[in-house]
């Protein structure tokens, strides 16, 4: 009876290890999403704008910068005059769903024709007044919203810092492709120069944005996200644009003079929704700049 024991003890019986990806397990699925990414997608460059009602204390609306992606997530900090280190975001649950239930719910225009920025909130805010969403009166006040000041970081209004021929922004491209601001380096050190009458923050910051141009592949395109809080609502509203072709709409957006492809507005008729919203808005900032996603399969094309 002991041998017929030890013989069918558990600690004996063989175990077959199974050492293969299982069809549709996770290391499978990211395998799979590796080889449907095309290496020739463009690197997408993420502004992240918030609706400020008393910029200046003067009661009029603002967008002002909140946060950007390149590759990685960076806020805007100390008191609007810096960014934050590179970090990876970190999603949750709630925000990730709400995300999916903008997308789903939501208005999604795809290949808009549409041409500068004023057309192009235009045509969402219509699709919005087609679908019952807002009336005409709420739909102006909102077009009106959508259509108030950009303030970019390290960015002073009437002062373009990436090229000084007109209101046109001068490029050249290096041997490897990526797109480069001065020509020569006497000429980015008159530049540099040139800031010498600015704050010294704000004087890094250009620097810093001057040397990210630099290191950009050259069809490198943008995405910028709006959200914020508009009181004649009775309803949250949220539209997903993509262009049919990218465009140049800087010094509007982004904060870099790349041409934008995608834009999602996320607004919200009380604060009560600032939290949701920061989430649903910085989830779809890192959908859009995951380089290895189901964005990039789904939206870029």
């Amino acid at each position: 009876m002991v041998e017929c024991a030890f013989k069918s003890s558990v600690c004996l019986t063989p175990v077959f290890i199974q050492t293969f990806a299982k069809l549709h397990g996770p290391v499978e699925n990211v395998r799979r999403l590796v080889l449907l990414h095309p290496e020739d997608d463009p690197l997408i460059f993420t502004e992240m704008m918030t609706l400020d009602h008393d910029h200046g204390g003067d009661g009029k609306s603002m967008w002002k910068q909140s946060g950007r992606w390149i590759k990685y997530e960076q806020d805007v900090e100390g008191a609007f005059t810096r960014f934050s280190k590179p970090y990876i975001t970190l999603l949750h649950m709630q925000g990730m769903m709400q995300a999916k239930n903008c997308l789903k719910k939501g208005v999604v225009l795809l290949d808009v024709l549409e041409t500068g920025f004023e057309d192009i909130a235009r045509a969402v805010v219509k699709e919005w007044g087609q679908r019952g969403l807002v009336n005409s009166v709420v739909a102006d006040i909102v077009l009106q919203t959508i259509l108030s000041p950009k303030h970019h970081l390290g960015a002073v209004p009437g002062e373009n810092y990436f090229g000084k021929t007109g209101g046109h922004v001068r490029l050249v491209r290096g041997e490897n492709g990526a797109a480069m601001y001065a020509e020569n380096e006497n000429e980015e050190e008159g530049d540099d120069q040139d800031l010498l009458h600015h704050p010294q923050p704000l004087r890094d910051v250009i620097k810093a944005n001057r040397r990210i141009m630099k290191k950009l592949p050259s069809n490198t395109e943008g995405a910028a996200i709006l959200t914020g809080c508009v009181a004649c609502l009775d309803r949250p509203l949220s539209a997903f644009v993509r262009l049919r072709v990218a465009q140049k709409l800087y010094p509007i957006l982004p904060d870099l003079p790349v041409p934008i492809r995608f834009i999602f507005l996320l607004l919200s008729p009380t604060e009560n929704y600032h939290n949701e919203r920061d989430s649903i808005a910085r989830t779809m900032g890192a959908f859009i700049a995951d380089e290895v996603g189901l964005f990039r399969l789904v939206f870029v094309c």
